[in-house]
């Protein structure tokens, strides 16, 4: 019985050894007990089952001792009194061995138990935090990441797929057969399990394209390929995702080609050839015939609209062409007489019109104009006026969208502008809606903005050559210089502090910076100086762009959470916060977009990744940059025109962008902070803007 109990005891302490220490490895990395504690908690864990080794030994040696003086005495005494004290000495013994063995239990289990406790409650110092970087009430930035600790075993490590699907049970059984796999890859059972499951994803996914709901249906493919990459069905369900895909695409274009006027020009990407392919492949496609019948009604309120304004022939043109739409000839009749009615003293109107188009840029419209005023046979003289100022404005003021412009500088200055890129006209809701996670009340209300001209903005945010010819003509002298001092970031506690000597010459570290590094530890008062050089010596309008503008530009047509979706990107777009990044010392973020890396801790050289539609980069990222306007808590009495909403005199001035080290709400479109004129960071600089 004491030798039972003996295996008992040190069985109970080796559970409750890997108690322990089972559950100190399933803390989080940033939670990770001290190394000291953990061995203290191991040597606990070996002291008390020394203490029972001994206390059995002890013991058993103490009841053997004890049955020999009695077995003596009984000798010399009566046979049967002695074979009677033998026995009651013997039980006695035997509980006094098993009372000091459970002692013995009940301590090493106190003594550990303390040791858990020890571990549990260590203090929180050990933990390698700093605090995240962004505004407090002051507006100004803090940093939140956690030094790198022993990770617990994940799927990789047992060589098992990392995926997560949609429904949790489901999920939870997917997860305990992946690790039954992992742990025998002979396992008949959870291969079949594991089939199963698959098959009802790619049921699941089946419904999901039927139901039009793609996000989800790409979701249970990608789980499904990451399981087994050759698994049967998944080429199939591809097949059909890319189909349904290719349909809501040619839908939306078309739908977006009805917005944009492009009804039945130019070839191959207009409403109407969209949608009579789709009918031509699909009579029954009922998208495709209400979208037929919207187009007709478009048409023929264009056609109104331009007769309303003098545009007879286009007018005319317009129902001439919405004879190939296979629908009712009533609408068309009734809406030619309309037209035919507005002729009359039209030919005023158009000249008028055709002169604001010329002033506003729009010089595609004025030529059609012009060509109108020929057809409907308007004085010769009126129109070759017309075109002749028509080819002034084309030569000295004509861009297209999306071209790059680079100026030299005038006067004896040797170099050229930054590369600008040409914004094209058009309207956007700016700001954001409250059902918008991470939204302030800030970027409210949503209202339309309308740019009636197209402007330029940089290509990319100023480098640091870019900004040093600037000071080596002007001798200009930063605040960062004046001061004396900026922030960067410590990599030996992970903190943004002040560092003195350190200005716009210098990286995020403080150290020299490269020359195509975006410029840092500058302030808005070196950003306005820099864009009033530019206009100087280019005798062009450059300056810093308006917050609307800004927005613009960051959207380039999109009205997404962020310019690349609403989600997590796909591929790598711009340098943001991810999961994935690391620092030189291997410091992580504790809060960036999951299961994502750019490759850069810190600003990373201008247009190192995608750009957006509008072919700028960075609009996002990398470093956040000084606007014109000065700061409004809301959008309440916000300029609707896309200019600056400047108050003179104004101490703070927006900031718009995220940056290398901004959370992931920072990174939306809508987005935006402010800072003190004279403010300088390690993750601000700005890019210019012009006028056309």
């Amino acid at each position: 019985m004491l030798i039972s109990n003996h295996r008992l005891i040190k069985l109970s302490l080796c559970l409750l050894t890997f108690g322990l220490f089972s559950s100190a490895s399933v803390w989080a990395q940033d939670e990770a007990p001290d190394e000291a504690l953990t061995t203290e908690a191991e040597t606990a864990v070996e002291t008390a089952t020394d203490v029972v080794d001994a206390s059995v030994d002890d013991t058993l040696e103490a009841a053997g001792q004890t049955i020999a003086d009695v077995a003596a005495e009984a000798i010399e005494d009566v046979a049967a009194e002695a074979v009677d004290a033998s026995e009651d000495v013997v039980t006695g013994a035997v509980d006094t061995a098993e009372d000091v063995v459970a002692g013995a239990v009940d301590t090493a289990e106190d003594v550990v138990t303390e040791a858990v406790e020890t571990v549990e409650e260590a203090p929180t110092t050990t933990r390698r935090t700093v605090n995240r970087l962004g505004l407090d009430t002051s507006n100004e930035f803090s940093l939140d990441m956690s030094a790198p600790m022993a990770l617990v075993p994940t799927a990789a490590d047992l060589d098992m797929p990392d995926v997560t699907l949609p429904d949790a049970d489901q999920d939870a059984l997917l997860q305990d057969v992946l690790v039954r796999m992992a742990l025998d890859p002979e396992d008949a059972a959870a291969k079949t399990e594991r089939d199963g499951i698959l098959n009802d994803l790619l049921a699941q996914a089946a419904a999901a394209v039927d139901a039009n709901q793609m996000g989800m249906a790409r979701r249970l493919q990608t789980a499904v390929r990451t399981i087994d990459s050759n698994y049967a069905g998944l080429a199939n369900l591809g097949a059909a995702i890319t189909a349904r895909t290719a349909r809501n695409l040619a839908l939306a274009d078309a739908a977006a080609d009805i917005t944009e006027g492009r009804y039945f020009s130019p070839p191959e990407t207009n409403a109407y050839e969209r949608y009579a392919a789709m009918l031509s492949a699909d009579p029954e496609n009922q998208a495709a015939t209400d979208g037929m019948n919207t187009l007709l009604l478009a048409v023929i309120e264009a056609a109104k609209v331009d007769a309303t304004a003098g545009d007879y022939e286009q007018s005319l043109d317009l129902l001439t062409q919405a004879e190939q739409i296979p629908l009712s000839e009533v609408q068309l009749s009734q809406a030619r007489s309309e037209v035919s009615g507005l002729l009359g003293d039209v030919i005023f109107s158009m000249q008028s019109d055709t002169t604001a188009d010329i002033d506003a840029g729009r010089y595609d419209s004025a030529d059609t104009r012009i060509a109108q005023l020929v057809a409907v046979g308007a004085d010769n003289g009126t129109i070759n006026q017309l075109r002749v100022r028509l080819a002034d404005a084309r030569k000295y003021g004509s861009f297209s969208p999306g071209q790059e412009i680079q100026e030299a500088f005038t006067g004896v200055l040797t170099g050229q502008t930054p590369v600008m890129i040409v914004v094209p006209a058009g309207e956007f809701l700016m700001g954001s809606d409250p059902s918008v996670e991470d939204s302030s009340n800030n970027e409210r209300p949503v209202h339309r903005v309308s740019f009636a001209r197209g402007f330029a903005m940089a290509q990319h945010e100023t480098t640091v050559a870019e900004f040093r010819l600037f000071v080596n003509d002007t001798g200009y002298t930063t605040d960062a210089e004046k001061i004396g001092k900026s922030r960067v970031y410590d990599e030996d506690n992970g903190t943004i502090s002040e560092k003195e000597r350190v200005n716009w010459r210098h990286d995020f570290h403080g150290r020299n910076a490269d020359a195509e590094l975006p410029v840092i530890h500058v302030s808005w008062n070196d950003a306005a100086a820099y864009s009033k050089w530019l206009a100087d010596n280019t005798g062009r309008n450059y300056r810093l762009p308006s917050e609307a503008e800004f927005e613009y530009s960051t959207r380039a047509g999109t009205q997404s959470i962020y310019w690349w979706g609403d989600g997590v990107p796909e591929i790598v777009v711009t340098n943001v916060t991810g999961d994935r990044d690391k620092s030189a010392s291997g410091r992580r973020w504790t809060d960036g977009f999951r299961r994502y890396n750019d490759g850069f801790w810190g600003p990373a050289p201008v247009a190192n990744y995608t750009s957006n539609l509008f072919g700028l980069y960075d609009m996002s990222g990398n470093v956040s940059e000084w606007t014109n306007d000065c700061w409004h808590s809301t959008y309440v009495q916000a300029p609707t025109d896309g200019s600056a909403w400047v108050n003179p005199g104004c101490a703070r001035r927006v900031i718009r962008g995220a940056s290398w080290s901004s959370a992931p709400g920072k990174a939306r479109s809508a987005s935006r902070i402010s800072s003190g004129t004279s403010s300088r960071f390690s993750r601000v600089g700005f890019r210019v803007a012009r006028d056309l």
